[in-house]
């Protein structure tokens, strides 16, 4: 019989308490096992909450990044789209002052004096200047009706050409086939002989263009007969009594849109410019 605690035990009561010490370390052992096992498991769970976290915020961040890259390149395409229709704006409304003010002069030709108008000169290459694209000795010029009234366009063509950053050029063309033309390439009008080239005023797309329409006319892109250069021109239709006495335009040369068009934007987009028929106008 032994002593434990002051108490003497033996026989059965010796096996019940020694029953009874294992429960207890079992229920010690189960309780500590399921206390690490909790802990495991609380340990997978917040780390697997803390990688969706994770997943989420890159998630959201990168949807927050595509948002603002998209309003970014939606707001420059936007301000370039206004740029352009400004510039073209510009090029409409001068045609449109060319045509009236022409309209007046065929309309009144007594009440202006005549303008003294020469051929091209080389040396006036670089300025601007107003001449006829002929030999001022060309019976063309001798005989047709409309060269004088189209030559008192002098003043108003070379204010204009002088005072844009846009325009390549302003010009009339009578319906007798006599161009003038204000701009500041008087040297390309010549060929490599030195002789005025050859031009046929009246089967210009520009000229045709605005005749069929009746009105206000675009080209689409073509190549200028005196500078080799890739533009669009702008022209329209000028009336006496009816009948067609000139055609008014200005021309842009699409290589130098870039002077005052930004074609490329802050995250590092291209900017291109394509007409109603799907015509690249203009790519840096």
């Amino acid at each position: 019989m032994k002593e434990i605690f002051g108490l003497k035990i033996g026989g059965l009561q010796q096996k019940l308490f020694n029953l009874g010490t294992v429960l207890v370390m079992v229920i010690i052992a189960v309780y500590v096992g399921a206390a690490v096992y909790q802990s495991k498991n609380l340990s997978k769970v917040t780390n697997k909450a803390n990688s969706e976290l994770q997943d989420s915020i890159v998630d959201i961040s990168s949807q927050t990044m595509d948002s603002v890259m998209e309003h970014s390149l939606l707001d420059s395409t936007a301000m370039q789209a206004y740029i352009v229709d400004d510039v073209f704006e510009d090029v409409k409304s001068n045609v449109l002052a060319l045509q009236g003010y022409a309209e007046q002069i065929f309309a009144n030709p007594d009440k202006y004096d005549t303008a003294e108008v020469s051929a091209p000169r080389t040396e006036d290459d670089g300025q601007p200047s107003f001449f006829v694209h002929s030999d001022k000795s060309n019976d063309k010029l001798l005989k047709s009706e409309y060269f004088t009234p189209a030559g008192n366009m002098k003043n108003i063509m070379l204010s204009m050409f002088a005072n844009s950053d846009k325009l390549n050029s302003c010009f009339i063309g009578t319906a007798d086939g006599i161009l003038l033309i204000a701009d500041n390439k008087s040297a390309s009008h010549f060929d490599e002989n030195g002789k005025i080239r050859e031009f046929d005023t009246c089967n210009r797309p520009w000229y045709k263009g605005a005749v069929e329409t009746g009105g206000l006319y675009f080209t689409g892109i073509e190549r200028d007969a005196f500078t080799g250069k890739i533009g669009v021109v702008c022209s329209a239709p000028v009336y006496k009594n009816g009948k067609l006495v000139a055609v008014v335009g200005v021309d842009l040369f699409l290589d130098e849109m870039e002077e005052y068009i930004d074609t490329t934007d802050s995250n590092g987009g291209l900017m291109c410019i394509i007409n109603g028929d799907g015509q690249v106008i203009f790519s840096p």
